[in-house]
């Protein structure tokens, strides 16, 4: 099973916002999409990634206004990607390690392709729960 392909498990559907969006179109978009998080894309590339928590954390806890506050100025700068070629047990060892809950999937020529979540590696890789035990008993 990890030969499995992060390509057939991925979502084709990346939902993406400019980062220059308010913080409350960038909620309003999450809602109507019914997604945890927003790629921050521009020119087809990936520079930043909003999740809820993000919202949740850094503007809605901080008494900030969600109408004032852009995307660029909460969003998570240091991407981590995938290639679409990648296998999943690697994509799973990336989030693990790194406390993310999504990995865009990128092509050769890094343009998004797709995106890969913890709930896909639930739905579609059994061997995700076993990576997350063995990760959390160490070495």
């Amino acid at each position: 099973m990890n030969k499995l392909s992060v390509s057939e498990i991925m979502s084709n559907d990346v939902y993406g916002i400019d980062k220059n969006a308010s913080i409350k179109e960038a909620a309003q978009e999450m809602n109507e999409k019914d997604v945890r998080g927003l790629a921050v894309v521009e020119n087809n590339e990936v520079i930043g990634i909003i999740a809820g928590k993000d919202i949740l954390y850094k503007v809605v806890a901080e008494g900030e206004d969600v109408s004032e506050i852009k995307v660029k100025d909460i969003m998570t700068e240091d991407v981590i990607v995938s290639f679409e070629s990648d296998n999943v047990y690697d994509v799973a060892v990336k989030m693990i390690k790194n406390d993310i809950s999504r990995v865009p999937i990128v092509s050769g020529s890094g343009e998004v392709v797709g995106i890969v979540t913890q709930t896909d590696l639930l739905h579609t890789w059994p061997g995700y729960v076993d990576l997350l035990e063995e990760l959390a008993a160490g070495p």
